[in-house]
């Protein structure tokens, strides 16, 4: 049964201690809500970044193919 939990906007501000405070209700999402909460959004970047790369030089060895 799904249940819509209300939250207070000074709650919005502290995301890992509203997940702190409800972790006995859904143990399981709070530990990957603190896994995706986690991310270092330049980590993210970097990746991307890599990605693009990685397919530009996939390109060029295709053309001198």
């Amino acid at each position: 049964m799904l249940q819509r939990y209300q939250v207070d906007a000074k709650d919005i501000k502290r995301p890992f201690e509203w997940w702190g405070n409800h972790e006995s209700l859904f143990p399981i999402i709070v530990f990957l809500a603190c896994q995706i909460l986690g991310l270092v959004g330049s980590q993210i970047e970097k990746e991307r970044i890599f990605s693009l790369v990685v397919g530009i030089l996939k390109i060029l060895k295709r053309c001198r193919i």
